[in-house]
């Protein structure tokens, strides 16, 4: 039975989510004295916000004895690319986390990877996304390096993903399945996260320890949503409005309208993958995750969504199991889905 990873950010929501259908979460931590000097390429997890992560290691602490109290796993992020100046402070990291009891590291960079063997006994090591597992040589290559589990990148086919899988039984693979279908590959990216927070002048009236402390808290969801996919659309390169060019006379230009409305910000928040849960099922994935550690208070909405998406598995088949899908899905968040949203569109 596939499970669900979440993302958490604070401690409030552990009940919640697990209550949602949760089997893990996931979660990083700023302390204070890190956001004195954070900026959007210094961040040791991929999100450098306050209100993207916890705010201390002795909330992680409260955090991972609440989840194992449920019988659920806590795994921390470290997956990022670091530099020789940045792995001290990442080791720094790994060692208090480990002192919290978390269950796993999501790591990307091969010398933290290589850093973590050290404590395979201890916690298993989950090769994120960023690290670009896109055969079955690869996984087998981490494999070896004491990984335990790999989060595949979300450009592979679902024929793919299936290949990949079927290579190793003692393997765990891990597929993406809502939210932040980013067009670009992680690894290869050299983007900034977040840069919007930084550089647009009204975004910046929110400054990240006021807005999560006083502001963010009690702006509805709609209008902290529209402030978000504001900046993205302003700075974030992976959310411009691009426009995709078709030569006349090849197989994908009938698929032009799909194409055209994939690459801006509204795709990229709301892309979903429930419709194939069937087909990754069948590819032995064992774990969806749900993307989105600065939600907008929609991480328990998302988690029970897929949540009775997964309770058909074994219960509707092929077309009938997208149809109820896709009515779940108007239920839970009052609009249509979008073929351009999709994560693993059936024509590639």
């Amino acid at each position: 039975m596939i499970k669900i990873v979440s993302p958490i950010t604070n401690i409030s929501e552990v009940d919640p989510l697990i209550d949602a259908g949760a089997s893990e979460l996931y979660c990083g931590v700023i302390t204070g004295q890190e956001n004195k000097s954070l900026t959007s390429i210094y961040c040791l997890n991929r999100r450098p916000s306050l209100f993207s992560n916890l705010p201390s290691f002795k909330e992680l602490e409260a955090l991972v004895k609440k989840a194992k109290m449920r019988k659920v796993k806590v795994s921390f992020t470290l997956n990022e690319f670091y530099t020789e100046d940045q792995f001290e402070n990442v080791k720094d990291q790994v060692k208090k986390a480990i002192d919290c009891g978390i269950d796993a590291f999501i790591a990307a960079d091969l010398g933290l990877i290589k850093e973590l063997q050290k404590y395979k006994d201890r916690v298993e090591i989950h090769v994120g996304v960023g690290a670009t597992t896109f055969n079955a040589d690869t996984a087998g290559f981490y494999q070896r390096m004491g990984v335990r589990r790999i989060i595949l990148p979300r450009q592979l086919t679902l024929d793919e993903i299936g290949e990949i899988c079927s290579k190793d039984e003692n393997l765990e693979f891990e597929c993406l399945i809502l939210n932040e279908r980013c067009h670009f590959i992680d690894g290869y990216c050299n983007f900034l996260h977040s840069a919007f927070s930084y550089q647009n002048p009204l975004l910046n009236l929110f400054k990240y320890d006021r807005f999560r402390s006083k502001i963010w808290q009690l702006l509805p969801a709609a209008i902290s949503k529209m402030i978000h996919v504001y900046g993205m659309k302003k700075e974030i390169a992976c959310c411009f409005n691009y426009k995709a060019e078709i030569n006349a006379g090849t197989a994908l230009l009938k698929n032009r309208p799909s194409l055209d409305n994939f690459f801006n910000a509204d795709t990229f928040l709301n892309a979903c993958g429930a419709c194939s849960l069937q087909a990754l099922d069948k590819a032995q994935i064992s774990f969806v995750k749900i993307v989105g550690r600065v939600s907008f208070k929609n991480k328990v909405k998302d988690v029970a969504f897929i949540a009775r998406c997964l309770k058909l598995l074994g219960k509707e088949n092929g077309a009938d199991f997208c149809h109820v899908v896709e009515d779940i899905y108007r239920q839970t968040y009052k609009t249509y889905c979008c073929k351009s949203y999709c994560y693993y569109p059936k024509e590639q």
